[in-house]
């Protein structure tokens, strides 16, 4: 399994060509803490464009998969 980080997003890691959002706890209404699991991030399209809308300093944004190319970081290689 080949695992990428994408430098400037601390929160997101690429696994086999698939962007997935980290696990993390948050706090809740009803209860103390609540655990929110490693979660998958589609593919979008804004004006014909691809891309994902990823979360950078609390604001939401679209980022295009030609922009983010550069920002890829090889982690791990495994081989089974």
């Amino acid at each position: 399994m080949i695992i990428f980080k994408l430098i400037g997003f601390e929160n997101y890691i690429i696994k086999d060509k698939i962007l997935y959002r980290k696990e993390h706890v948050v706090n809740d209404k009803l209860c103390k803490f609540k655990y929110i699991s490693e979660r998958q991030i589609k593919i979008s399209t804004k004006n014909n464009v691809k891309g994902y809308y990823l979360v950078r300093n609390n604001e939401r944004k679209f980022y295009s998969l030609t922009s983010l190319r550069h920002r890829l970081k090889k982690i791990t290689k495994d081989i089974y």
